[in-house]
């Protein structure tokens, strides 16, 4: 999956099993390149997506100055009549707090 805006290109993203790659090269999506930037992670229902950093899996006594950090989470409620049609969809990113600009 490749995101662009008006023929731009600005991410790529590959499906693995219960993640997805983020990629800031549509061609090279693997997660030990330079180009990684982070991944999505679903759970098994397919109703929570955690977005995290490009830092490692927490581990214990890992170095905690490269531990990934979450930067936001997307859910969905299940719909009652079944896994198709639409469902309300819940994202939650924390305020980025910075140079002053509003986005």
């Amino acid at each position: 999956m490749t995101v662009s805006n008006a023929g731009t290109f600005l991410l790529a993203a590959k499906k693995k099993p219960l993640k997805y790659i983020i990629s800031a090269n549509e061609k090279n999506c693997k997660e030990k390149s330079s180009d990684y930037m982070g991944r999505v992670v679903n759970n098994m229902m397919g109703t929570v997506f955690r977005i995290y950093d490009k830092g490692i899996k927490p581990k214990k006594g890992a170095n905690y100055r490269y531990i990934r950090e979450e930067l936001g989470v997307i859910t969905y409620k299940s719909n009652i009549v079944g896994k198709k049609g639409p469902r309300e969809m819940a994202i939650l990113i924390p305020q980025v707090s910075g140079s002053g600009e509003s986005v």
